[in-house]
């Protein structure tokens, strides 16, 4: 069951038949309504209330040289299982992985803060953010993209002195954990979701979310109120479409096709009013021509 659209919801195409939304003019009522400070898991970590001073670049650019260890990059926060195949180093060739390990961050860095300065590179797989520690001066991140092409315009921005997060200019290196392509897909770490206001606002689908998957939120659109019988409609950016995005989208979808292991606890109006919500993919702003 689709919603009768006005000319707004008409200009972005949401239900067109395509997986995936395009930008178009999507800049409808866009509101940010929140970014990526906030993660439904309790954070090991949390921003330094007083900003800090920053070390100048050319200083950083010189003193901090730290690659990782030789296993995989996590940070204390982070909900990775070793022993999952995915979270081990593919047999592949560094020249062939996506993987890019960064240091030299801002010390209260955030996903936010990276992802904002990755922008039209290329389309985040996953992003992990760490704070300092014993082995980091600054905070450090790992980022894998979907397409080689992708980390390479990343590595290229870099060794053109273009590659800045905040005041700081970040050391990159290929991390030592390789993971190969995705190759050519709609998928990303965006997703839409439109329908009923009663279920499709900001704390009714983050409270659906928590129950199934940790993430991190980079931030949270709102193109459309659902005022006046129209659908509301919400543009979530997850930091990674790994497990964050990628569950948050099955929630949706399963929730609407009414499974049982994602409707458990809701009334008999919320799966009725789930039968009418979409869920979409989004398009990354991270990503470049051609992503």
């Amino acid at each position: 069951m689709a919603f009768a659209f006005d000319s707004r919801l008409a200009r972005l195409e949401l239900f067109q038949g395509s997986e995936s939304a395009p930008r178009g003019e999507a800049n409808v009522n866009l509101q940010p309504i929140g970014s990526g400070r906030w993660s439904s898991a309790t954070p090991s970590w949390q921003p330094l209330e007083q900003p800090q001073a920053l070390i100048p670049l050319q200083q950083l650019h010189h003193e901090f040289n730290y690659q990782g260890p030789a296993n995989n990059h996590r940070y204390s926060g982070y909900q990775g299982n070793l022993s999952l195949s995915g979270n081990q180093s593919a047999n592949i060739q560094e020249s062939e992985s996506m993987s890019v390990y960064i240091t030299n961050l801002p010390l209260d860095c955030d996903a936010h803060m990276l992802l904002a300065a990755i922008r039209g590179v290329g389309k985040i797989f996953a992003c992990n953010v760490g704070p300092p520690d014993t082995n980091h001066s600054t905070a450090c991140a790992k980022v894998v993209f979907f397409e080689r092409a992708e980390t390479g315009r990343l590595l290229d921005k870099v060794s053109r002195g273009e590659f800045r997060v905040g005041n700081y200019l970040p050391h990159v290196t290929m991390n030592r954990t390789r993971v190969q392509a995705e190759g050519p897909s709609n998928r990303s770490r965006v997703i839409l979701v439109s329908g009923p206001a009663e279920i499709i606002n900001r704390p009714y689908l983050e409270a659906l979310f928590q129950r199934h998957c940790y993430y991190n939120m980079d931030e949270v659109l709102n193109v459309m109120e659902g005022a006046g019988g129209l659908p509301a409609f919400l543009e979530f950016r997850f930091s990674s479409w790994r497990a964050q995005a990628s569950k948050a989208f099955e929630v949706c979808e399963k929730a609407r096709q009414g499974i049982a292991k994602f409707t458990a606890g809701m009334s008999d109006e919320e799966k009725t009013l789930w039968r009418s919500a979409r869920v979409r993919w989004g398009q990354d702003p991270c990503a470049g021509e051609g992503s």
